[in-house]
């Protein structure tokens, strides 16, 4: 099989061309599966890793401002904005040991924001979340901070209300994936830094299986 018409050594013949073709194809669609599971679990661990970064920075936050959560904008987008209230790149980039994300063009306020650790989710790579705001990740405790203002306007100030609120809540989340990037399971597909320091997939209730993220505007915050 390996001898050209003069006897001496050839090239593979047309039936060991195709042998060796199916070999490598069966092994690819053996290993492809393994090691997308791998690149799944390593930009998991990438962004609990980018989430637990963010914990020490609210710690010394809180420890500058008499043990008050940022009042900031919450969402990756303008839902609801609030010209009164600071983003979390003006706030936190001053408590990170990181320099803060830039725009592409720094005389554009349009221009979309450089990709950074720990801001970005490895997963983020639409153009309507961290591009647009310099972070991937949204923040509860300025979600409830809003729901306060917007349904309870006897409570004149929100940010203590809702910083009491973490400090007997350590189950439940603080800053967490704006869109649903991960594949966990059916239920869990974000992940969250939770007030206590550790993170995990996001899930409200630690009771139950199913997480139960807090829709703007549909439901009463706590302490109401």
């Amino acid at each position: 099989m390996w001898r050209s018409a003069r006897g001496g050594r050839g090239g593979f013949t047309l039936i060991e061309l195709l042998v060796v073709i199916a070999i490598i194809s069966t092994l690819v669609g053996i290993l492809l599966p393994s090691l997308g599971k791998v690149r799944e679990v390593a930009q998991r661990t990438k962004c609990l890793s980018n989430l637990r970064g963010f914990g020490p920075a609210f710690q010394m936050y809180k420890k500058d401002h008499r043990d008050l959560l940022p009042k900031v904008l919450p969402f990756y987008s303008s839902q609801f904005p609030n010209a009164n209230d600071a983003s979390m790149l003006d706030i936190l980039s001053a408590y990170m040991d990181v320099p803060a994300p830039r725009r592409e063009i720094e005389s554009d306020p349009a221009s979309p924001y450089i990709p950074i650790d720990p801001y970005f989710c490895p997963m983020d790579r639409g153009t309507d979340a961290g591009k647009t705001t310099g972070i991937s990740y949204e923040y509860w405790g300025g979600v409830l901070m809003l729901a306060r203002e917007l349904f309870v306007p006897r409570d004149k100030f929100p940010q203590r209300t809702i910083s009491r609120f973490y400090e007997d809540r350590a189950d439940f989340p603080l800053l967490a994936d704006s869109k649903p990037w991960h594949k966990g399971s059916a239920q869990y597909n974000q992940h969250a830094l939770y007030s206590d320091g550790h993170v995990d997939w996001l899930v409200v209730d630690p009771n139950s299986e199913v997480p139960v993220p807090v829709p703007p505007g549909s439901g009463g915050p706590p302490g109401g």
